[in-house]
């Protein structure tokens, strides 16, 4: 189940009551599975579960979120006070999964039409996924795109490519731009920044959409501008935990470090706030999966 992200904040501001929660009248605990590496054992295994720790009890604690945050045998607890509703329940197990692993890619529309003329693989993509060409404006290049009917079949499609796909380049899922849209499946070439490269991000308001504005870290801005000037005339795709966030035009050399990111008309100015909370905090190390959801029972009448 998706919380809307207007919902979503208001829930977590609603559910701000106290610094220290009091689990003393019982509550609800989310036990999460954190899925580290099989070979990370002993010290470093212990060392990679507590800074996964440590960055959600940061992230609810920036979102005023009251929880006690524990971790123990490769697991996250989170231990919600008597009095939750269930519906800000729901809201922290939609925000948990999310990782907010940020990076910026240059598409590769070449990479892509030539992997889609590869007659080993090709021919097992599900008919209703097609090569697609589009010209969003007269003055920019036509670009490619995988454009399948549903999420199902642009993920299908990824699987059955992704063995074509040449190395430090990645498929990624574009969501549908309205109603009725298609999704689209697009080539990335390397990653060129990351979250370790943000300085800050802040929510602002854009051209009609809401945005978040992202500083990039001085040792980093330098870097960012030289990419930005070899890309101009071409796309660059912001992603999120792998998926597509936009995918813009470089009209001009990005310079004084600064990049935004247009959530699109479906966008809110609570999700902008909600994604720059997340990107503030950092990425969460490892994926997170939600493995039970426990009463509390209290330990005082």
């Amino acid at each position: 189940m998706r919380v809307p992200a207007t919902a979503l904040l208001a829930v977590l501001l609603a559910s701000a009551c106290r610094e220290e929660p009091d689990l003393s009248r019982g509550g609800v605990e989310l036990v999460y599975l954190a899925r580290l590496p099989a070979e990370m054992q002993g010290p470093q295994r212990a060392h990679a579960l507590g800074e996964t720790r440590s960055r959600v009890a940061r992230r609810l604690q920036a979102l005023r979120i009251p929880a006690v945050v524990t971790s123990e045998a490769g697991r996250i607890r989170v231990a919600l006070p008597s009095g939750t509703s269930s519906s800000a329940i729901q809201a922290v197990k939609s925000l948990m999964p999310v990782r907010a692993h940020l990076e910026l890619r240059e598409v590769d529309d070449e990479a892509l039409v030539a992997l889609a003329r590869n007659q080993l693989l090709w021919p097992n993509v599900s008919p209703s996924v097609k090569l697609a060409r589009y010209l969003p404006e007269v003055s920019e290049p036509s670009d490619s795109a995988l454009q399948a009917p549903s999420r199902e079949a642009a993920a299908e499609a990824i699987r059955t490519l992704s063995p074509g796909v040449p190395a430090g380049r990645v498929l990624a899922l574009e969501a549908p731009e309205g109603e009725g849209k298609p999704w689209k499946v697009l080539m990335l070439g390397p990653a060129f920044l990351d979250n370790d490269a943000i300085a800050d991000a802040r929510a602002v308001m854009g051209e009609r959409m809401p945005a978040v504005l992202l500083e990039v870290r001085r040792d980093a801005a330098g870097r960012f501008e030289e990419v930005s000037r070899r890309l101009v005339g071409r796309r660059l795709a912001i992603t999120l935990d792998g998926a597509i966030l936009t995918a813009p035009y470089v009209t001009a050399p990005i310079t004084g470090g600064r990049v935004q990111i247009t959530l699109g008309a479906s966008g809110t100015v609570e999700g902008a706030k909600l994604l720059a909370t997340q990107l503030s905090m950092g990425p969460l190390p490892y994926p997170l999966a939600l493995e039970a959801e426990r009463a509390i029972p209290p330990s005082r009448p």
